[in-house]
């Protein structure tokens, strides 16, 4: 797996990032990364430093911004870092502990050129890697764009991919005939999307899930097979369209029972 930025401040919160990243690096190279949330300059050092010594054996380094807000401080880092991925928690104190699910969340993850891992409020403490990891998908533009980083991640893993694909309810209500085709485009992402998976030599599953709401459909998935992360795209036309950069996004991540990791699509 590609190196892992993780964003700390210093709070307990934050520190819920730390396991699913080590997760997510695969024993890889772990970068944590802080801003100055002290008027003592030693202190952040000191505290990063404290956190890399608890993850031995692991490769960790540590990087504390001293004049830059929190969503440029981590964004620099992930530059100098092509081919990272940013995780965080998604609520914290000041400082980078403001970064998730809020203004600095939606600049980390519209400026960012890498996969940006979010840890929610209900995320499980430390992640099921015997678990599939749910690719949620509503084009193929989208499918395509995601298939690299969900491969990488399950292959890390060592685990299969589920790609699920949110529609509408069927067009006509009680009519079974209809409802067992929908629209004539259902299914054409999830297709999409396993295409894409078992061309990397992916094990992938599709499951097409009738919702008028996407985050009720992806969240009770995930709860019910269990999923160890949520793999979404960040563009789309509809379904899962503000996934990240508005309120189905934010819905995913509180509810979520595991991380979402958000690729730029």
């Amino acid at each position: 797996m590609p190196p892992v930025i993780v964003a700390l401040d210093g709070s307990a919160r934050a520190e819920t990032a730390i396991p699913h990243a080590r997760a997510v690096a695969a024993g890889g190279l772990l970068t944590l990364v802080t801003t100055m949330w002290d008027r003592d300059g030693s202190k952040p050092r000191e505290y990063l430093e404290q956190q890399a010594a608890g993850m031995l054996p692991d490769h960790v380094e540590t990087t504390v911004i001293h004049d830059r807000g929190a969503a440029e401080a981590i964004l620099m880092v992930a530059e100098d870092q092509p081919g990272s991925i940013i995780c965080m928690a998604s609520h914290g104190r000041t400082g980078l502990g403001e970064a998730v699910l809020g203004s600095v969340a939606e600049a980390v993850v519209r400026a960012a050129e890498v996969p940006v891992l979010l840890v929610g409020p209900n995320a499980a403490s430390h992640p099921n890697q015997t678990a599939a990891v749910v690719v949620a998908v509503d084009t193929r533009q989208t499918a395509e764009a995601i298939a690299p980083a969900a491969a990488a991640l399950a292959s890390s893993l060592s685990v299969g991919i589920q790609v699920v694909e949110v529609v509408a309810p069927a067009p006509v209500p009680f009519a079974p005939e209809v409802d067992t085709m929908g629209w004539p485009e259902d299914g054409t992402s999830a297709e999409a999307a396993r295409a894409a998976l078992l061309a990397r030599d992916q094990p992938t599953e599709s499951t097409i899930l009738r919702d008028a709401d996407p985050v009720h459909a992806i969240v009770r998935f995930v709860t019910d097979l269990p999923a160890s992360f949520v793999v979404v795209g960040t563009h789309a036309r509809q379904g899962l369209a503000r996934v990240v950069l508005g309120s189905v996004a934010m819905r995913v991540v509180h509810a979520s029972p595991c991380p979402v990791l958000v690729v730029r699509s």
